[in-house]
């Protein structure tokens, strides 16, 4: 169960001189916020999974030994952005010109993670069946009044997490045109460079521990009383599960959190190497040169162009050196640096041609780059905390960086005809297309049996990106507007009609971490149907509109080496999107919009032999924003 709520805030000036016909220049500036506070309560039905369940059938059976965990997580989430930008313009003549930008940002994130967990012991008191006939897990547990009892379970830990995220990002551009303007005609050319920096850091500090029961406790040192249980630290109300008779106990997290601070903040786990492995900076610099040359007539518009892009990039990180005492965990962490570079040459040509004035066609073709995030380039390893919830098979995830990725390259093929009615005002529309991809990036997810981790064995699940071979994808989209105003009598003149269908068709060779290949069926999270619809309003100073939007059944994680067995699949979803705004002066104006009407919740199925199962689903609720707009 969890609760989410966000705020944002937004300012923006702009301020624009024109001190003659042929000089332009403006200055823009703005400063955004959102604030997102998230509780989740967690109450969760574990089993023994080293033991068989008992009386199993297809969709029943009673586990031997099993617990409830109850848990706590606050995720508050800042983001604070501000940007500025400077234009300038230049006509030196009729057919020369200067075009000038330069802008600058600033970005941080601050993330907290507040989390705490009361368990009893694993036990046949505790255990429960499960019926999943229905498609969702039903429980039954064979002693609800011991289940319902929060005594039984002690703290299992109490943890504080933030992470600091930085980005500064600089822009500069400028060119030189010659007839290159919308209105121009005949030959023209565009001749330019740009220059960007971005310096992007992440910084993490981690402490976990354990509230203690001192009363009657005479031990020096804490750390040898007894652990709190979970009868002190009851929130009302309590809520109903899936078995009528257990109900769904609440940790009344700070409550605990003043009594840890209150004892000191003992620390029971060594964290910090959790504190630093994830640590980096990075600051990458793109240089480009670019030059762009246009033919246009009043029906045939043709521009091809080539750049010139070039990454140089330095990464400070911490890796582990296992050589090292590990007294702390981070003491075996030594500072190093990675430096890349890459370059391309990206031509592109883009046409377009009115063959009757009512009927438009375009074709492309374009070479693009999409450069590896971040995250994915830093050497460092992220290790979760250890699950030891069946003992005989403990587990530990691992997430990896990998320094070799390479940026994907994309060569895109594009083509489209349109046709224009009702003056103008509405339109069909079909467009084809294929992209080309060379070094696709994705994650590879192996199990390592036998993994150490500060002295003990662990089955390790490592998620690492990698570069894919070869991968495509291709589609086809038709699209209708229709407005009605020649059609209907005043006020519904002011109705307008979109919608777009949109099939894609992906392919990719996953490889895995043995080197061996498999045809997953198309990309990761890329759905192969897609379809929207809405329906807008505009009548004197109100605006309204509606939207639906549904996507089909995709494939959300690849989790198996040799077929498509416990690969997880999202199913098809549809969510109801409506807007509302009202001018109530020419500099003021209200604004309201509602997401997810319906509150449709994400659904993933995990494929097996017999049928897809349930792997989770989220409940995504309704977000209402309401919001003033003021222009001056």
């Amino acid at each position: 169960m969890f609760e989410n709520e966000q705020e944002r805030a937004s300012a923006v000036a702009k301020l624009e001189w024109r001190p003659s016909a042929a000089t332009y220049a403006s200055l823009f500036g703005g400063w955004f916020y959102q604030d997102e506070q998230e509780v989740r309560h967690e109450h969760l039905a574990i089993s023994n999974q080293s033991i068989r369940p008992e009386n199993q059938t297809e969709n029943t059976g009673d586990w031997t030994q099993g617990r409830i965990e109850a848990g706590y997580v606050y995720q508050p989430e800042e983001t604070t952005t501000t940007a500025i930008t400077g234009r300038l313009t230049h006509d030196f003549s009729e057919d020369n010109a200067i075009d000038l930008t330069a802008s600058f940002s600033s970005a941080e994130v601050d993330i907290v993670r507040n989390m705490s967990k009361f368990l009893p012991a694993m036990s046949e008191d505790t255990t429960f069946s499960y019926d999943q006939s229905s498609g969702n897990p039903l429980l039954t547990f064979v002693n609800p009044d011991l289940s319902n009892d929060p005594s039984i379970s002690s703290n299992s830990y109490i943890r504080e997490r933030y992470q600091d995220i930085k980005q500064d990002l600089i822009y500069l551009d400028g060119a030189w045109m010659h007839n290159y303007e919308e209105d121009d005609r005949g030959f023209g050319y565009k001749l330019g460079g740009s220059f960007v920096n971005r310096s992007h850091s992440f910084d993490r500090e981690y402490i976990e521990g354990d509230v203690f029961n001192t009363d009657g406790c005479t031990e020096a040192d804490i750390t040898n009383c007894p652990l709190v249980t979970f009868d002190q630290y009851v929130e009302d109300p309590t809520f109903s599960t899936t078995d009528p008779n257990v109900r769904f106990f609440l940790v009344d997290d700070a409550a605990l959190r003043a009594d840890w601070i209150a004892q000191g903040k003992p620390q029971t786990t060594d964290r910090t190497d959790n504190s630093i492995n994830t640590d980096y900076e990075i600051d990458e610099t793109i240089y480009a040169f670019y030059a762009q040359a246009a033919y246009q007539t009043d029906r045939l518009k043709v521009h091809a162009g080539l750049r010139y892009d070039k990454t140089e990039a330095d990464v400070d990180l911490y890796i582990r050196d296992v050589r090292l005492p590990s007294d702390p965990d981070s003491a075996q962490f030594v500072p190093a640096k990675r430096s890349y570079e890459y370059d391309f040459l990206l031509p592109s040509i883009i046409a377009s041609y009115e063959a009757t004035d009512d009927v438009l066609l375009r074709a492309a073709y374009t070479r693009t780059i999409g450069r590896p995030n971040f995250e994915y380039i830093k050497r460092g390893e992220a290790y979760s905390a250890p699950d030891d919830t069946d003992p005989s098979d403990p587990r530990i995830s691992i997430s990896r960086g990998n320094p070799d990725l390479k940026p994907l390259v994309s060569d895109n093929f594009d083509i489209s005809a349109e046709y224009y009615f009702d003056n103008g005002g509405s339109l069909i529309s079909i467009a084809g297309f294929y992209k080309d991809v060379d070094d696709l990036i994705y994650i590879v997810t192996a199990e390592i049996p036998d993994f150490e981790y500060e002295g003990n064995l662990y089955t390790a699940t490592v998620n690492q990106p990698v570069n894919a071979t070869g991968a495509s994808v291709y589609g086809v989209e038709f699209g209708l507007r229709k407005d009605f105003a020649d059609l209907l009598p005043a006020p519904f003149d002011g109705f307008v009609f979109d919608a777009n269908a949109t099939w894609i068709g992906s392919e990719f060779t996953y490889i895995n971490a043995e080197g061996d290949e498999r045809d997953p069926g198309g990309w990761v999270n890329q759905p192969e149907l897609m379809l929207n619809a809405q329906l807008s309003y505009e009548y004197g100073p109100f605006g309204a509109k509606i939207a639906y939007s549904w996507v089909d059944e995709y494939l959300s994680n690849i989790l198996a080496d040799s077929g498509d067995v416990y690969d997880v699949y999202a199913q098809p979803n549809g969510v109801i999107d409506m807007q509302a705004r009202y001018e109530l002066t020419d500099r003021i104006t209200i604004l309201g919009e509602v997401q997810n009407v319906t509150e449709e919740k994400l659904e993933f199925n995990r494929r097996f032999p017999t049928g897809d199962l349930l792997s989770g689903n989220t409940q995504r609720g309704r977000v209402v924003w309401l919001g003033v707009n003021f222009q001056y």
